[in-house]
Formats: structure tokens, C-alpha cells, sequence
């Protein structure tokens, strides 16, 4: 796009003097090391008068076109990918720094370049980082940039809630109950990085008229046991084992609430009220519900 606009005034002397403006959208492909010249012809003059710019340098301006994307790598790194287009000229610095337990390194990185049909350049930048990073809670990663075409660099800063690997929790797997025969709740906690994983579980009674209470386990009568496995990304079961009482437990809810700190809110699963049966032997009389239920 080109427009040329021309205005014109009358001083106090009655002579005239002008502006020309010429107004052009840079583009590598047309105009970079193109010269301009305003020509200037009056009958006053023998010969038209010339002036001349420069070869014009035309800059791009980086864009960052997409979020940085985490991964893991092959060996005990997390890959942290910078994907910047439509820069020129070629030569940009790229600097990937990170904090961890209040001291700032280096990360070493590698910058693949590749130049695009409208003669303008992009590159991918990786910084390679060592999980023991992820240890610290409040580990900080940093990206700058600085290029020609800017002003001032750019940084991007991420942090713990960046990181893709939130954990993906299953429905709790409820068994057949039955009065006095030891039984296990399991929940499956998968896909989750860096393994800060905090599991509790609750019950919330029922039988009450007034709203029913949320109260974490006892240890003397539940048992809470997890088993995490790792291969680079974490993954658990928790399990809940103890033995139902129809008194105690018939009714009840059973929650499993799992924290991260990639997580904004706890994830929560529950059971619903459960259904213990009473098997009664030969040699049992009456269940202890119903001898309560009958004295009372």
C-alpha cells in the first residue's frame, strides 16, 4: 500500500511552500535496500531537483505466535519450547535463566532457525532443565529475547500452575461391604509432575437431622495407604481399608481429596452413601442394629 498526499500554503510574503508525504507498509520482499526520490519541478526552475533516501533497512519485529510448551525429554530434563516468527534480520538473543532455592542459572538451550517465503526468520528455542528444579515449590522459569526491531527485550516468566501434568483422578472403587469383613476403598491418582502429591481422606456421617459433618479419618479404625510409582510422570493408589460397621458406617460418604500444586482447588471423589449387608452365620442371632433398635 502506497499513497502520496501534497498540501500546499500561501505565507505572508505570497509565496508558496508545500509538504509531500509518501506513505508505504514495509515489506521485506519490496522494499528492503529500495531508495526513494522526491522530485521537485517548478517553471522557475532550469532542471527538476532531486532528493535521495538511503537504502531503506526494513526490521520484523518477533511474535511470539503460541504459549511456550513444556515437556519431558529422554533423560531427566523438562524441555521448555519458545517458538518466536516473523523477525528480521536474522541475528536475535535468546537467554533461558531459571530460580531455584533463591539462587539464578543458566539454562543451556538450542535455537533452530528456519527462514519463511516472505524472507523473514523464525526460530525454536528449547532450554533443557533438570527436574531437581521442580523440588522447589517456588522455582521460577525465565525467557528473554532481545532483537533489532525492539525497543526494550521481553521476558515470560512460568512457574509451578505452567506445568501441564495435573493429576487425573478416577472414581473411587467400591467393593461388596459386609458387616465385619475387612474391606478396601481405591482411588487411582495418575499423570501428575512434580510428585507433591497430598491425598486425604474423609467421611461424612449421615442419621443426623442436623447437616451432616465432613470429619478426617481416625487411624485407629481406617487404614490410609498409597502406593506411588514413577516413570518421569508420578502416578498413586490410594487406598482406605477398614472394616464396616452397620452401626458406624451404613449411610455414610466417603471422600478422597487429592492436592497439587499445579492445582488451583483440590480434586475431590465420592463414594455416595454406601450399602453395608449383615450376613448372618448359624451360630449369630440378631445383628447389633436390630438388638438396638430393639431395646430402644
Amino acid at each position: 500500500m502506497v499513497s502520496n498526499t501534497i498540501s500546499s500554503r500561501k505565507g505572508d510574503d505570497n509565496t508558496y511552500s508545500c509538504t509531500a508525504t509518501l506513505t508505504i507498509v514495509p515489506k521485506l520482499s519490496v522494499h528492503q535496500g529500495a531508495e526513494y526520490i522526491c522530485r521537485v519541478n517548478h517553471p522557475s526552475l532550469e532542471r527538476p531537483i532531486e532528493r535521495r533516501t538511503e537504502s531503506l533497512i526494513v526490521k520484523a519485529k518477533p511474535q511470539m505466535v503460541e504459549p511456550i510448551m513444556i515437556t519431558m525429554g529422554y533423560s531427566t530434563r523438562v524441555l521448555f519450547t519458545l517458538n518466536l516468527m516473523k523477525f528480521y534480520p536474522k541475528n536475535i538473543e535468546i537467554e533461558w535463566t531459571y530460580e531455584h532455592e533463591d539462587k539464578t542459572s543458566e539454562i543451556p538451550c538450542t535455537n533452530d532457525f528456519r527462514e519463511c517465503e516472505d524472507l523473514t526468520y523464525g526460530v525454536t528455542s528449547v532450554g533443557k532443565i533438570p527436574m531437581k528444579v521442580f523440588n522447589d515449590l517456588q522455582f521460577k522459569v525465565f525467557v528473554t529475547w532481545k532483537h533489532k526491531s525492539m525497543d526494550e527485550p521481553e521476558t515470560r516468566t512460568l512457574t509451578m500452575r505452567d506445568l501441564p501434568w495435573h493429576p487425573q483422578v478416577g472414581d473411587i472403587i467400591v467393593p461388596h461391604l459386609k458387616e465385619d469383613k475387612e474391606a478396601c476403598l481405591t482411588c487411582d491418582i495418575s499423570g501428575y509432575f512434580p510428585g507433591h502429591l497430598k491425598v486425604i481422606w474423609f467421611k461424612k456421617e449421615s442419621g443426623t437431622d442436623s447437616p451432616p459433618i465432613v470429619t478426617e479419618l481416625p487411624k485407629d479404625d481406617y487404614k490410609v495407604s498409597d502406593k506411588e510409582k514413577k516413570d518421569k510422570i508420578f502416578s498413586n493408589k490410594s487406598s482406605l481399608t477398614f472394616t464396616p460397621s452397620l452401626l458406624r458406617d451404613q449411610g455414610s460418604e466417603f471422600i478422597c481429596r487429592v492436592e497439587h500444586p499445579i492445582l488451583e482447588h483440590p480434586i475431590e471423589r465420592r463414594t455416595g452413601p454406601i450399602v453395608i449387608v449383615w450376613v448372618q452365620s448359624s451360630k449369630e442371632g440378631v445383628s447389633p442394629l436390630r438388638r438396638t433398635q430393639t431395646q430402644v
